[in-house]
Formats: structure tokens, sequence, C-alpha cells
């Protein structure tokens, strides 16, 4: 996890580099018909999908939870977290999006990675900030999201 999470700050770090026209800021993924653009900045790491075990009586966008890294880990289906409606159930060893939130550790459920954009996020709508919509759904105070708005129709 950790060399993981290296990469992806190394390619979020600030300052000058000859590359920089090219280095990845935001990753693409698909739930249903949505494409959302996810910045790098909101993610710890891509995850493959350890085993989820539900959990009674929880909200539609709840997978469950699953052990990983030595702690229990809430893996969120992103697509129903949104409003999109849900997803299909996850498989262990599909890629979750990680994203520590200062109090919990949370993995989002996408359909499909598509690709890193090379450009800065977009402004309309379609970029999500993770570590804000984790902390909304669990009652917890967010890390910092850099000014990336989400809505959602959760708790």
């Amino acid at each position: 996890m950790n060399s993981e999470r290296e990469q992806i700050k190394a390619s979020t770090a600030i300052g000058p580099r000859p590359d920089a026209d090219r280095t990845p800021r935001a990753l693409q993924v698909r739930n249903r018909d949505q494409i959302r653009t996810v910045p790098l900045r909101e993610l710890d790491a891509l995850i493959e999908c350890p085993p989820i075990t539900s959990v009674p009586a929880a909200p539609e966008w709840l997978l469950g939870v699953a052990a990983y890294d030595g702690a229990l880990l809430s893996v969120i289906d992103l697509a129903a977290a949104c409003g999109d409606g849900g997803s299909a159930a996850r498989e262990p060893g599909e890629r979750l999006l990680l994203v520590e939130t200062g109090v919990h550790r949370v993995a989002f459920s996408v359909d499909e990675i598509l690709s890193q954009a090379a450009d800065s996020p977009p402004n309309d709508g379609s970029v999500i900030a993770l570590r804000l919509l984790a902390a909304q759904l669990l009652g917890a105070a967010p890390t910092v999201s850099h000014g990336v708005s989400v809505e959602t129709t959760a708790p």
C-alpha cells in the first residue's frame, strides 16, 4: 500500500518538474452511466477489494466492512452514495479507491476506472471530493478536500 500511496503523492507533488504537463492529476471513473473525475489529491491508494462482510440494516450505499491492513475498512458504493442507484456487488480482487478521512479509512467501489487525466479536473460538477463525501456519510470531520464540493442524497 505504501508504494501506491507514494506514487500518488509523487504524481501530485507541488514543484517544477520537466514532465509536469503530462503528470496525471485526476482519475476518471464510471458508475452506471455517470463518469466522474477524482482528483488524485483526494485519493490515498487504489487497492484490491478484500472480502466484504455486509452490515445488517445498513444504508444502501454501505456495501459492508472489510479487513484491510490490520484495520476495518468501510466499503461504500460510490454510485449509491451520489444518488445514482446502486452498482453490482464487488468481488475480491476488483479495484477500490482508498481514502483516509483522519478518523475512518474508506474504500469507494466504482464500476470501472477509465483513465488518468493529465489535465486539471474540470469544473463541470463531475469532480467528486471523496474525503468530504466519506466524512458526510460517516459523520466524521473531513480532512482537507481542496475546495471541491460534493452533492449527495445520503444523510
